[in-house]
């Protein structure tokens, strides 16, 4: 009796068995195959912008509006500048239309990575930390960081120059990274853009703003106020400037370089910089 009481155990502990190994067998192909599915998926290389640019037929640019002369609304409200004369000539390269979108500097790389537009062009400059975030095109355009005051404060030399004094720049710009690198100063105050900070200037409550040499010229050159302040000093530690693009986007940076080269070899990156910069920038 008790030994047909243990075949019968085992035979029903030898079901088990097998049913635990079919169990566990189907698991293992099932996760095999999600495995591989996930590392395909990895392999998987981004979207290529420059063939989605040209199936769309257009290349959505980005760009501030507000900070001349590189991209501003004229007094018919339409943006233009250096920047969107280059936005219309890569277009034009790239055999497609410009649409450009406008907003505050600080919200344009995230905007860009975020894949709400194709390309940054406004006064983006190629530092080191950008480019190992972006990939950023040759130089379209050269500049600087000065220190920009009211006419009658001899306090400030150049932008080096900021010990004790209310800084204001504009937020997620390079001159706020200047500035804080520079350091010595009492508070630093961001704005959207420069007609913010240069009206905060005229109205006391900073006493310096920090801009480039280019930008800051026109200023003072076109706006109403322009002859209350004066630019202090040289340009500190000059810069390119280029067009910004996600990171990995090699085919498209690859043709926009081509586009800025042919734009260098034909004279017109000598045209448009005399224009609205004032200057040839090499």
């Amino acid at each position: 009796m008790n030994g047909a009481i243990d075949l019968k155990k085992l035979n029903f502990l030898v079901m088990v068995m097998l049913a635990f190994l079919l169990i566990v067998g189907c698991s293992n192909s099932s996760s095999g195959s999600s495995s591989s599915d996930s590392g395909s998926s990895s392999k998987k290389t981004a979207s290529d912008t420059l063939s989605q640019v040209k199936k769309n037929g257009k290349i959505v640019i980005a760009t501030t509006g507000d900070f001349r002369p590189f991209t501003y609304k004229d007094k018919s409200n339409n943006l233009v500048g250096y920047d969107i004369e280059w936005g219309k000539i890569i277009a034009k390269g790239l055999g497609v239309k410009p649409e450009f979108v406008t907003g505050q500097f600080s919200g344009l790389i995230p905007g860009l990575n975020s894949k709400r537009f194709d390309v940054i062009i406004s006064g983006v400059t190629a530092t080191p930390e950008r480019k190992s975030t972006l990939n950023i095109s040759d130089s379209y355009a050269k500049d600087g960081p000065v220190a920009i005051v009211e006419k009658g404060d001899n306090s400030v030399n150049d932008v080096r120059d900021l010990k004790g004094k209310i800084v204001g720049v504009n937020s997620g710009s390079v001159f706020e990274d200047t500035v804080k690198k520079i350091g010595g100063y009492k508070t630093l105050k961001t704005y959207p853009g420069p007609n913010e900070g240069l009206a905060d200037l005229d109205n006391g409550r900073i006493n310096v703003e920090v801009l480039s040499l280019i930008s800051g010229t026109d200023y003072l050159k076109n706006a109403p106020n322009g002859d209350h302040f004066k630019i202090v000093g040289d340009p500190y530690e000059p810069y390119d400037l280029g067009v910004a693009m996600r990171k990995g986007d090699d085919s498209l940076t690859k043709a926009i370089n081509k586009i800025i080269a042919e734009q260098k070899e034909n004279g017109t990156y000598e045209k448009l910089s005399k224009k609205y910069l004032g200057v040839l920038i090499k």
